[in-house]
C-alpha cells in the first residue's frame, strides 16, 4: 500500500518518468541489505552497479549541482520514500511465496492494505463522480498497473533473487521515461536522459554473469 501510495505521490510532485527513476533507487538499498544479511562483499561488477545507480539519481535529482535539487524537495523526498517501501516489499516475503507462491502474499497483503488505506485517507469523506473514464482508469490501474505488475514481478524475484531481479527490473524507468515523453509530451534534458543511462547501465552490470 505504502508503495503505491509514495510512488504516485512522488509522481504527482514530480512527473511520470522521474519518479520511476527515483522508486528504483531500491536496486541499490536492496543490493546492500542482500550483502549485510549473507555477510559477503559486493563484487567488483555489484559495486559498479551501485554506483552507476547513485551517479544516475544524482543527475537525474540535481542535474549536476551539489548544491540545489533540479525537482522540488517533496518529490525528491517522496521517490526515496517509494524506494525504501518498494526495496521492503521485495525482500520481506520471499519466505512466504516460496512456500505459497506469490499470488496468495500478495492477495492478503493488497486486502490489509486496502482496508487500512480505506480508513487511514477516510476515503467515505472524499467527494468523487463515477463515469465511464474513471471506472475504466480504476479498472486498468488496479488490474494491470497494480495485480498483474506486482504478481509477475515478484514472481520474477523468487526465481532469481531480489537483487538481481530488481536490477533486470529497472528497464521499467526506460519504459516510463519513453511513454512519458511520446503520450504525455513530457520534456526531459540531456542530463536526464544522461541520469537514465546510468541508472540502466547497473542493469546490464549486474545482470550479467
Amino acid at each position: 500500500m505504502f508503495t503505491q501510495y509514495a510512488y504516485t505521490t512522488s509522481i504527482s510532485k514530480t512527473n511520470f518518468g522521474t519518479a520511476t527513476v527515483l522508486q528504483y533507487f531500491s536496486v541499490v538499498i536492496v543490493l546492500v541489505v542482500s550483502c549485510i544479511m549473507a555477510r559477503k562483499r559486493p563484487v567488483l561488477r555489484e559495486i559498479l552497479g551501485i554506483f552507476s545507480s547513485i551517479i544516475g539519481i544524482f543527475l537525474v535529482t540535481t542535474h549536476g549541482s551539489f548544491s540545489s535539487l533540479y525537482i522540488s524537495r517533496e518529490g525528491f523526498i517522496w521517490g526515496m520514500l517509494s524506494a525504501l517501501a518498494a526495496a521492503i516489499y521485495i525482500m520481506m516475503p520471499q519466505k512466504l511465496m516460496k512456500k505459497w507462491g506469490s499470488i496468495l502474499p500478495i492477495g492478503w497483503g493488497m486486502f490489509f492494505g486496502g482496508i487500512a488505506f480505506f480508513f487511514l485517507m477516510r476515503v467515505w469523506r472524499i467527494p468523487m463522480s463515477f463515469d465511464r473514464e474513471i471506472v475504466l482508469g480504476l479498472i486498468f490501474i488496479i488490474l494491470v498497473g497494480t495485480v498483474c505488475a506486482f504478481v509477475l514481478f515478484l514472481m520474477g524475484t523468487t526465481m532469481i533473487g531480489a537483487a538481481r531481479g530488481n536490477m533486470i527490473g529497472c528497464v521499467e524507468p526506460l519504459v516510463a521515461t519513453l511513454t512519458s515523453a511520446a503520450v504525455l509530451h513530457t520534456v526531459f534534458m540531456p542530463v536526464d536522459i544522461l541520469g537514465f543511462v546510468f541508472i540502466l547501465a547497473a542493469v546490464f552490470v549486474l545482470a550479467k554473469k
